[in-house]
C-alpha cells in the first residue's frame, strides 16, 4: 500500500503480518492526515516513521509540524495610576504567553525616559522622573525567544517644592560681655531636597554671618534677636528659627568714647560708586572694632571701607557709628549730594567732594612724617646753599 491519500475518519488498522505500507524508497510512502511528525531536512519525507494500529509507513507524509519556535506574546495588565506626581508609588503589572507552550522565563520593562525598569512580571517604583513617560513591556520563553514590546503611556508630574526647615542647635554664651567670641551652631533640613545656602540676622547688626556655624566677637551691646534662615536646592528660603542674645558693655567708668569720621561731605553721579573710609575716626583709649554706615537711603552697610551707589539724585545724609572695644559708640554724619549723570562739577574730578578747590585730604597720621621730610629736605637744601655760596 503507498502513494495512497488516507484522510481517515479512523485510522488504519492492520492485522496482517507481511503487509507493507510503502515501496521501499523515499518517494515509496503514503500521505496521513494524522502524521504528526516533522521534516527538518525539508526533503519531502516525515523524519520519523508513521506508526499506528499496525501501519507502518517508513516514509510518511502529511502536515508536517514547523520546527521554527514562535516569539511569546507578552500582555500590559495595568500601570496605576496613569498620572501620578513625582515621588508617588506607580504599579505596574505584566504577563505573557507562548503559542508553542514554552513557559515563560523572563521580564523585561523600561522607560522612553529612564530606560530599565525591572525584570519582575510585577513591581512598584517611586523613582519615576516628572515628564511623560512611553513604557515598554516584553517577555522571554523558555527557548530564549522575546515578544515584541507592548506600551503604555504614563505621565508623572512635578511636585510643589516644600519649603526646607532651620533650626538653631546652640549659640553660646547667650549673655557675654562686649567682645566676648559667640559661638553659633545651625543646621537646615528638607525633605524633597538638599540645602544650599545659610543666613544669620541680629535685630541690632544685620545679616552677620552666612555659613552653618561661626564665632564673632563683633556683636553689638544690647539684646540681639537672631533670626536663622536655610535656603534649599530649589532656592527658597525657610521661615526663620529665632535665637536671643544679650551683649553686655564692660564698665565704662573711665572708658572715653571712640571719635567717628566719615569724611566728607561728597558730590557723586547717581549710579556711580562712592567709596566711604572711616579709617580717621579713632579711640583715645583703645581700639575700634564695629563701623556701622547708614548711607541715608534705607540701606547700611559695615566695615571701616565701605562702597555704595545711589540709585536717586538728591541730598542724603551720611551716618557713621563707631564702637571700641569697651562697646561704647559714637556717631557722626556728613552730606552726599547725587547728581545727574553728566552734572558733576569739575573739580569733583578729583575726590568727590562739593567744596570748591578742595584737594585730597592728608590723613593725620601722616601729617607728622610729612613735616619732618619738609623740615629735612629745608634743613639740608640751606646746608647746601651756605657750602656753595659765593666767597
Amino acid at each position: 500500500m503507498y502513494h495512497n491519500h488516507l484522510d481517515n475518519y479512523e485510522n488504519a488498522l492492520d492485522q496482517g503480518t507481511d503487509n507493507t505500507w510503502d515501496n521501499g524508497y523515499p518517494s515509496g510512502g503514503n500521505w496521513w492526515s494524522d502524521y504528526t511528525g516533522t521534516d527538518d531536512n525539508e526533503d519531502g519525507i516525515g523524519d520519523i516513521p508513521y506508526s499506528k494500529n499496525g501501519v507502518t509507513d517508513l516514509y510518511p507524509t502529511g502536515k508536517f509540524q514547523s520546527t521554527q519556535n514562535q516569539d511569546p506574546v507578552a500582555t500590559i495588565q495595568s500601570i496605576q495610576p496613569s498620572t501620578a506626581s513625582y515621588g508617588e508609588p506607580v504599579q505596574f503589572t505584566g504577563s505573557g504567553w507562548d503559542p508553542d507552550g514554552d513557559s515563560i522565563v523572563g521580564y523585561h520593562w523600561r522607560s522612553s525616559m529612564q530606560g530599565p525598569l525591572s525584570t519582575q512580571a510585577s513591581f512598584s517604583t517611586t523613582s519615576l522622573s516628572p515628564g511623560s513617560h512611553v513604557i515598554f513591556f516584553k517577555v522571554q520563553d523558555s527557548n530564549g525567544a522575546w515578544s515584541p514590546e507592548k506600551t503604555r503611556s504614563i505621565t508623572v508630574t512635578n511636585p510643589q517644592n516644600q519649603a526646607p526647615i532651620a533650626h538653631i542647635q546652640s549659640i553660646s554664651p547667650q549673655n557675654p560681655d562686649f567682645g566676648e567670641p559667640v559661638w553659633f551652631q545651625g543646621y537646615g533640613t528638607d525633605a524633597d531636597g538638599t540645602i544650599f545656602s545659610y543666613k544669620w540676622v541680629s535685630s541690632l547688626d544685620d545679616v552677620i554671618n552666612t555659613s552653618l556655624s561661626f564665632s564673632t566677637s563683633l556683636l553689638s551691646v544690647g539684646t540681639h534677636s537672631i533670626s536663622f534662615f536655610v535656603m534649599d536646592n530649589e532656592g527658597e528660603w525657610s521661615e526663620a528659627d529665632h535665637g536671643v542674645v544679650t551683649v553686655t558693655a564692660t564698665s565704662t567708668a573711665t572708658n572715653q568714647p571712640p571719635t567717628a569720621n566719615p569724611g566728607g561731605p561728597y558730590t557723586i553721579e547717581v549710579n556711580t560708586t562712592l567709596i566711604l573710609d572711616g579709617s580717621d575716626s579713632f579711640d583715645p583709649d583703645g581700639t575700634i572694632v564695629v563701623y556701622s554706615w547708614d548711607f541715608g537711603d534705607d540701606t547700611t552697610g559695615k566695615g571701616r571701607t565701605v562702597d555704595h551707589q545711589y540709585s536717586t539724585v538728591g541730598n542724603k545724609t551720611i551716618v557713621l557709628q563707631v564702637t571700641d572695644n569697651n562697646g561704647t559708640s559714637s556717631t557722626a554724619s556728613t552730606k552726599v549730594t547725587v547728581v545727574a549723570t553728566g552734572m558733576l562739577p569739575d573739580n569733583n574730578d578729583i575726590n568727590q567732594n562739593d567744596e570748591p578747590g578742595l584737594v585730597l585730604p592728608i590723613p593725620q597720621t601722616l601729617l607728622l612724617p610729612l613735616a619732618i621730610i619738609i623740615v629735612f629736605f629745608g634743613v639740608f637744601g640751606g646746608f647746601l646753599y651756605w657750602v656753595k655760596r659765593p666767597r
